[in-house]
């Protein structure tokens, strides 16, 4: 009986309650009846026949769910999905020289500096659909790093906006028409895949208008780039298209006959 005793008091996490019926002669309840005025007396308590307390009761709290490690038996969770379509990104494949597309370059490198500045120019134009992005666009130049000082922002900023005040590139960048920015045209030539990707190509109430910046002088070998594109164009089935040369810096635009 001791060891049962034993057993029971020491195997208590939180909280211990017994009671038992009084007259219990020779039983355990004989003999915590006979015990406990004794430790209730030691302890200062005042001893109730009925009731002995000491402490305090200690409330469980809720056991948490432990989470396996194991990736085969966990069990998945549904999460919210925010699906959002993406602005043409800028991308810089040798951002380690991109100071030298507008500025510290020798003067015997002069035509490396025209062709480094048309290819940031030519970047920056592909990233804007419209023309409130002109702004956002060069703010992405300056945070890439390949315009290095605010008199080159303001200088790039003043390029693109006298570039967009023409009535006709107001009306290519009024976000009416669906756009495909670079874009690739994939196809056949005697049987090996071939890619061409016009700069701009735009639709519009069943007008095709395939655009290629320029940011040197004219040049009629151009001409013949844009004609494959429209002639590609024709081949994918559609029909009344238009091509234009746009010369930026001589403010210039040839449609493509």
């Amino acid at each position: 009986i001791s060891t049962c005793l034993y057993v029971a008091f020491t195997r208590a996490g939180k909280n211990l309650i017994i009671w038992s019926k009084k007259g219990q002669k020779g039983t355990m309840s004989e003999l915590l009846a006979n015990t406990l005025p004794v430790v209730a007396l030691k302890e200062g308590l005042d001893w109730e026949e009925d009731c002995y307390e000491q402490g305090e009761l200690c409330p469980s709290e809720e056991e948490k769910a432990k989470t396996s490690t194991n990736k085969l038996t966990q069990k998945p969770d549904k999460l919210p999905v925010h699906m959002e379509s993406m602005r043409h990104e800028i991308e810089f494949r040798q951002s380690n020289r991109s100071a030298d597309f507008i500025q510290g370059i020798e003067e015997e490198e002069s035509d490396d500096r025209f062709i480094h500045r048309g290819r940031m120019l030519h970047t920056l134009f592909s990233a804007i659909e419209t023309a409130e992005d002109i702004d956002p666009a060069i703010e992405r130049l300056i945070f890439e790093g390949v315009i290095a000082s605010s008199e080159k922002a303001e200088e790039i900023r003043e390029v693109a906006r006298k570039a967009f005040s023409s009535p006709e590139i107001q009306n290519w960048y009024s976000g009416e028409w669906t756009l495909f920015n670079e874009c690739a045209i994939i196809y056949k030539e005697k049987g090996v895949l071939q890619t061409r990707r016009p700069d701009r190509v735009m639709m519009k109430d069943g007008q095709v208008v395939v655009v290629d910046f320029k940011f040197g002088k004219e040049n009629l070998q151009y001409n013949k780039q844009v004609k494959g594109y429209m002639q590609l164009l024709t081949k994918m089935g559609y029909k009344n298209i238009t091509g234009y040369l746009w010369y930026v810096d001589e403010e210039l635009i040839v449609k493509v006959k």
